[in-house]
């Protein structure tokens, strides 16, 4: 099975919901997990997660607000909506 990229390249391919539902469920998967580690005590366990996540929104939003990928994001309700 190929990994998918987190960042959902709108300028390059046509993303189907389903893939931006995956993003959205991994998303809060993790965060869950990682806040299920900080509830037990596992910070460090915690912040390798949390951090990950954080990275990767980092990515996410510096993709996004590109002048040439928002010219895919903005006409489309579905990409605007997960942007």
């Amino acid at each position: 099975m190929l990994k998918q990229s987190i960042v959902l390249e709108f300028d390059k391919n046509k993303v189907c919901e389903e893939y931006i539902i995956r993003n959205i469920n991994y998303y809060i998967l993790q965060s869950n997990k990682g806040m299920e580690f900080i509830s037990e005590g596992k910070k460090k366990d915690a912040m390798k997660i949390l951090n990950k996540l954080k990275k990767n929104l980092k990515k996410e939003y510096s993709y996004y607000n590109k002048d040439s990928v928002k010219i895919f994001i903005e006409p489309n309700n579905v990409y605007r909506t997960y942007h």
